[in-house]
């Protein structure tokens, strides 16, 4: 159960800032239903009562020499180099925060020194889940490690942290395996198009009477391999596809959820040519296609939520500064 202290101090913040949305999580081991729904109605029970006084710490004097200040961003560094094992362990930041924490220090770095590899490693199993569908488990646990390996996490964010398996995919060695490389990408560009944000979408009957410009939500992918069907075949228990034989997909997002739409050659030829600017005629010409034809990929396209009012002529798609990431 959550514990008095910390519904003290909810009771205390939802004073300050005012109600919002609360969530009771749990890492791993859930309790009963019974359990959840409790401490749910409790989070909505206890908003509004008034807060509890909270225990004051004692204050800590901090035995520093004198000298410039040491700032925050110099503490978050340390404590960076000494999660990551990088960097010196000595300096004001690092005698500063011995003065604080004593002989201590070691021992609570050492917790996030522990906890970040099995982090980092649950995130990326849950960025990547058909490849270690394919591979299994302790293959993908292996092909995460020596991931992380070669590169290591720089920024704030765990939502990143995988977005060069592909490239890493592609490198010479034990783990360069094209339909691997081909469904990491394929993974990558979902989390993006997951993550891109919402704009108006023009529907298929509007398509002839507004102007359009694709959504940031679309990446169009060129592949070697099989990928698509591999990663059906590996969530419901199927053989997996192998050999060499190119496919095109088209991923993008519609009422909230990321969809996969498998491409003829000439179809991802015809978006492609969209939404590097052609006009529908000049993207048929670069489909091979009859105009007919590809105005009818272009109300499918629409049907599935591909573009967006823009700023050009009626039925084009006009140039945009940079192509969406991903995109080839």
């Amino acid at each position: 159960p959550v514990p008095e202290e910390v519904w003290s101090l909810y009771r205390h913040a939802c004073r300050l800032i005012g109600l919002r949305p609360t969530a009771v999580e749990w890492d791993v081991t859930l309790p009963p239903l019974q359990d959840l729904c409790r401490e749910a109605f409790r989070a909505r029970t206890e908003s509004r009562k008034p807060p509890t006084p909270l225990p004051r710490a004692p204050r800590r004097r901090a035995a520093v020499s004198s000298g410039p200040a040491v700032r925050l961003a110099q503490m978050q560094r340390w404590v960076h180099g000494r999660i990551v094992r990088r960097g010196s362990t000595r300096g004001r930041a690092g005698a500063y925060l011995r003065s604080l924490y004593g002989a201590t220090l070691g021992e609570r770095v050492g917790i996030y020194r522990t906890a970040l590899p099995e982090k980092l490693e649950s995130s990326l199993a849950g960025d990547f889940r058909a490849i270690e569908r394919i591979l299994g488990e302790r293959r993908f646990l292996e092909l995460v490690r020596a991931y992380l390996k070669r590169h290591p996490p720089r920024g704030r964010s765990l939502r990143r942290v995988g977005f060069r398996m592909a490239d890493f995919l592609l490198r010479p060695g034990p783990w360069r395996r094209p339909l691997l490389r081909d469904v990491a990408a394929v993974e990558i560009a979902q989390m993006e198009v997951y993550d891109a944000p919402g704009v108006p979408v023009v529907t298929a009957a509007a398509v002839g009477s507004l102007r359009l410009r694709p959504v940031p939500a679309l990446r169009l992918l060129a592949l070697s391999t099989p990928a698509v069907p591999a990663m059906d075949a590996a969530a419901s228990g199927r053989p997996i596809p192998r050999g060499a034989r190119r496919t095109w997909v088209a991923v993008h997002r519609k009422d909230y959820e990321v969809r996969r739409m498998e491409l003829s050659e000439p179809m991802y030829d015809f978006y492609r040519a969209l939404i590097r600017g052609n006009s529908v005629a000049r993207a048929a010409k670069a489909g091979g296609v009859p105009v007919e034809i590809a105005r009818a990929w272009l109300r499918e396209g629409a049907d599935a939520g591909f573009f967006t009012p823009g700023d050009s002529e009626p039925g084009s798609v006009p140039r945009r500064p940079s192509p969406p990431a991903g995109a080839r």
